[in-house]
Order: C-alpha cells, then structure tokens, then sequence
C-alpha cells in the first residue's frame, strides 16, 4: 500500500476515534446528545468524506443526501456518515482509489501543464489551477530575466506577479491585451490557493489552461 492511502486511512481512523470521544463524553453527562456535539460530530465526518474523496464521487453525494434527508434526525446521519467513511476506508485498504498525490507522484507526466490537463480532466479543478498558475508565474520571471528586469525589489524580496505583469506590459514585452487577461489568470490562481472554489468554474481553468499555452509559445522565455 503506498503511503498516502495509509496516510488516508489514519485520517479516517482519527476522525472516527475522535468522533466517538466526542460522543461518549457527551453521553456522560446526559443520555441525550446537544446540538453542539452533533454538529461537530457530522462536520467532521463531512469534512473528513469531502478532503480523502474525489468530485462527484458516490462517498460526496451520498454524504450530502445523508445530512439532507436526515438533518433532523441525528441518528440515521450518523450512521450513514459513519458507514460512507468505513466504506472509504475499505476502497482506500483494498487499493481501489487513487489519491490526488498518487496522480501528481507518477511519472506519466511530461510535464506540469500536461498534468493540469490530467487533473483537470479528472475532476481536480482546482489543483489544475493551482498548478497552471505556478506555471505563469515562473514564465513571468523568465521573461524579466531574460529581458534584464528585476524580479526581486530591494529588499531582495520577490516581486509580486502582478507587478512582474505590469512591467512586462510597460516595457511592450507583450501586449496589453495580454496584460489584461494574465490579470484574470492570476485572480483564478489566487482564488485556487486561498480556497475560493467557487469563484471560478471548470470551464474557466480549461481556457486558463489553452490560454497560458498560447502565450508561453508566443512569448518564449
């Protein structure tokens, strides 16, 4: 078993061994369970689904339904969170799923934008992004090289990419078209790493994608 299934299946232990803290503490001191208990109990076995399971996997929409149908009842929740997380672990175990690290470990890669496309096309949007972005960035510090710009201010501190752009553009490296959609790239790489899934579809990361290899044949470095 490679190590981040393990690392999967730990997590999902953890979860389950603090869940179970959780309630046994709270049914010390009453046989009914608050609302504080529960909440916490499900959010973590949520959170838990949402970060070890794919996109759209079965594990994520059973788990929404669960909490859907069965908000007021806490018990039939429980159990459903509790039996999609076992079955989780099973798949992890029985080596039937494939972690986003396994994928970004293995050496089918060529390179960092054909991994994005892979992740893209597998559902990680938001990884895809990530990466492309990274991508941009260094491009962008390639370009100031070699066109003898600074990329470090004078604190000897890295430049922001957004400033790396605007001298670019300022120096007709490229045009300003280009300056304006660059922008728009980099607003979907920092939504991408702050955690603003929402921001941004996967339609847009797929057009970032086409549109950072565009520039980067246009524009070499």
């Amino acid at each position: 078993m490679d190590i981040y299934s393990k690392r999967a299946i730990q997590q999902i232990d953890e979860t389950l061994k603090h869940c179970q803290t959780l309630r046994s503490n709270a049914e010390k001191k009453s046989p009914f369970l608050d609302g504080v208990t529960k909440a916490e109990i499900l959010a973590k076995m949520s959170s838990t689904i949402s970060h070890l399971s794919p996109d759209k996997s079965v594990y994520r929409s059973q788990t929404s339904d669960f909490i859907r149908i069965f908000h007021s009842n806490y018990s039939y929740a429980l159990n459903g969170l509790m039996g999609i997380l076992l079955a989780l672990r099973h798949d992890f175990q029985a080596g039937h799923l494939k972690t986003f690290h396994e994928m970004v470990q293995a050496d089918v890669f060529s390179n960092f934008l054909d991994m994005a496309d892979y992740l893209l096309e597998e559902g990680y949007k938001d990884a895809a992004a990530v990466i492309i972005g990274g991508i941009l960035e260094q491009h962008l510090r390639n370009l100031s090289l070699k066109n003898n710009m600074p990329t470090v201010n004078d604190n000897n501190k890295t430049l922001k990419t957004s400033t790396m752009n605007d001298a670019l553009a300022g120096k007709l490296v490229y045009s300003k078209t280009d300056q304006k959609i660059i922008l728009a790239w980099l607003g979907i790489r920092n939504d991408a790493a702050h955690g603003n899934y929402g921001n941004y579809e996967k339609k847009q990361v797929s057009l970032m994608l086409q549109g950072v290899r565009d520039f980067i044949s246009r524009n070499p470095a």
